[in-house]
């Protein structure tokens, strides 16, 4: 096994890895955990399934989902799929007109388009109506999903770790990674190439850090291999986004999928039409693709323009909720749907508790939510099903639609909800800035950092280490428009130094950062490059307790 430094094992130890095997399997750049996908209920049939239907010459299509995880799944199993059929095409529903998962208009326009067999990827564990119409169409329908199913689930094959009664040992899967296992499957069955499964490995690698799904286990697996798929993609698109976002390839992290990838992925279905993103990672046209991505950035910027706005009008209304309620609900009447979600994760980050924001909708009220760890938000809106005529979703995040005349019942039954489930549970600001490890100046190095970065990638249930270090403020210099970003130097007693940024809430703290008073940080360790030269940096997140000399 390699060397390994106390700190690191120590962090190793505090995620519970003690083992040698297992620290040897969770450090290595290429794990071996990963599970047989014909484990998975369905699976068997549902391959052959599609190729029987291939062979027939019937059409295919694949019906995803206008998020990331669902375009990187449709651009998954549209891929594999070529390999056996030309009869065949992907539809993305509407956010705006047509909402989440299957509808009974879409039905009718995959039919119309000459579908035999619909193929979900992201979604359709809960459309039990609309696949029973499907079927009355006279098409069949395969669904690949891994969102939380529910008591009564839909008359047709259905592929997806969360389901009763299926056996396979993983179940925390992102929409991409169920079609990544049938993909494999398939391309097992079928006789394909294996090639075909590494192509593909990018794409389940974006997905799964887009869905914020656990980074354990066989996700930890997937991301790993395909973030060098990544790297190394000729994937044209994929290639072309990066580079006009300005995100180097050859060195990309799952931070860099996280915050700037990724929400140009999502910004094309966000603002309009989820197919841009899709055709781009599909296509080998250069002119398409150069066009596409032009598209992608501008549609970017007026999400972020459209997200700022409704951010602040959320937090005017959300103000007298703070201090008496557990889960924040806000209704916002001209709020655009297409970022709900991005506000309501946001607002979760800054209060530290779970966040629905509703909003006017054609069949209603359409909401959305974002959960903090220790409470399922799932399990919490179950308790008000009767009111959806739509909802779906899992722990971190669920969406849903209702008639206006629930509202007030919503609003207090939420609440009651939460009381009866969240005693027991962790409070989110009490323990997200609690520090794994203190660490003194002088052992931080870009050595020391390296081997930190052997923990990665992080996410949920893999957090990325945060570190306690105290030391004399020194060169403080404020950045933005609004001085919201700020970095310093920390100086310790025998001249040892580390610089530190925070971004995006600096004048909280600006009343104890001065020169020369002595603070304690909590944070990430990184290596920063500026003008080619490479050093330590804290990534601060806060600034826990200052001494006046």
């Amino acid at each position: 096994m390699r060397k390994l430094s106390r700190l690191v094992l120590k962090l190793l130890e505090n995620k519970g890895i003690t083992g040698i095997e297992e620290i040897e399997e969770f450090i290595s750049p290429s794990p071996k955990m990963t599970y047989d996908p014909f484990l998975m209920l369905n699976m068997e049939e549902g391959v052959e399934l599609v190729i029987e239907t291939a062979r027939a010459g019937r059409r295919i299509c694949v019906y995803g989902d206008y998020d990331a995880d669902g375009i990187t799944s449709t651009v998954m199993m549209t891929q594999i799929l070529k390999e056996l059929t030309d009869n065949l095409f992907y539809y993305i529903p509407s956010r705006f007109d047509e909402g989440y998962g299957l509808n009974m208009a879409a039905v009718d326009t995959v039919r119309q388009m000459g579908a035999d067999l619909i193929v979900t990827v992201d979604c359709g564990s809960v459309s039990v109506d609309e696949i029973k119409y499907a079927k009355s169409l006279g098409m069949e329908v395969l669904v690949t999903d891994h969102h939380t199913v529910g008591d009564e689930v839909a008359d047709c094959l259905v592929i997806n770790p969360r389901q009763a009664n299926c056996m396979y040992p993983f179940s925390d899967l992102a929409g991409c990674g169920v079609v990544f296992k049938f993909c494999c499957a398939l391309v097992n069955r079928a006789g394909l190439e294996n090639r075909l499964k590494k192509d593909i490995l990018d794409l389940v690698a974006i997905g799964t850090i887009a869905d914020i799904m656990p980074m354990i286990d066989e996700n930890r697996t997937l991301v790993k291999y395909g973030l060098k798929a990544v790297r190394c993609s000729r994937r044209k698109g994929l290639c072309a986004l990066l580079e006009g976002i300005n995100v180097e390839k050859t060195r990309i992290r799952e931070d860099d999928i996280a915050y700037s990838l990724v929400p140009h992925l999502n910004a094309a279905g966000r603002i309009s039409d989820a197919g841009i993103a899709a055709d781009i990672l599909l296509s080998e046209d250069d002119r398409e693709i150069a066009r596409g991505v032009a598209e992608l950035i501008s549609r970017n910027e007026t999400r972020k323009r459209i997200q700022n706005d409704t951010y602040r009008k959320c937090i005017q209304i959300v103000s007298d909720q703070i201090d008496i309620r557990k889960c924040l609900v806000i209704r916002c009447e001209d709020a655009h749907e297409g970022i709900t979600g991005i506000v309501a994760g946001k607002i979760k980050d800054k209060y530290k508790k779970p966040v629905i924001i509703l909003s006017p909708a054609s069949d209603g009220l359409k909401g959305t939510g974002r959960s903090v760890p220790g409470i399922d938000l799932y399990n919490l809106l179950s308790g008000s099903e009767r009111m959806f005529s739509k909802f779906g979703g899992h722990k971190g995040a669920c969406g849903f639609t209702m008639d206006e005349e629930f509202f007030d019942d919503f609003f207090d039954e939420v609440e009651e909800n939460i009381n009866a489930i969240a005693d027991g549970a962790k409070d989110a600001s009490e323990t997200e800035n609690q520090a794994d490890a203190q660490i003194d100046i002088c052992d931080i190095s870009s050595e020391l950092i390296k081997e930190i970065e052997l923990l990665a990638p992080f996410g949920q249930g893999n957090p990325e280490p945060v570190f306690l270090v105290t030391g004399r403020v020194r060169d403080i210099y404020y950045m933005g428009n609004e001085r919201e970003h700020v970095r310093f130097m920390l100086v310790s007693g025998d001249g040892a130094y580390v610089r530190c940024v925070l971004f995006g809430n600096a004048q909280k703290y600006a009343g104890c950062l001065r020169t020369d008073r002595i603070v304690s940080v909590t944070g990430n360790l990184k290596i920063s490059e500026w003008r080619g030269n490479a050093f330590p940096q804290i990534t601060v997140r806060e600034i826990v307790q200052e001494v006046r000399l």
